[in-house]
């Protein structure tokens, strides 16, 4: 599955998601899926997944609120590592 640039992206069945693509040999199975950019600005340096949450069958709109806090952080500590 590829995203989009800068897009956050929270399913609860990766593989009813008709723009999933085949996984490699031996990738664990997953389930569950929420995607949200590390952006710091209109820079992208990266992406943070997780998957098969545990106690629910998919991630809950308070987690993706989280997780993108958690991006956001982790975007401006890598903007400071880079100075």
């Amino acid at each position: 599955m590829t995203l989009t640039e800068g897009a956050t992206l929270r399913l609860p069945d990766v593989a009813r998601e008709p723009r999933s693509v085949r996984f490699p040999p031996g990738h664990p199975l997953m389930h569950s899926l929420l995607a949200v950019p590390v952006a710091h600005g209109a820079t992208v340096v990266g992406t943070l997944y997780l998957v098969d949450k545990v106690g629910a069958r998919e991630f809950s709109p308070e987690d993706e609120r989280l997780l993108t806090l958690l991006a956001e952080q982790a975007a401006v500590v890598i903007e400071q590592a880079r100075r």
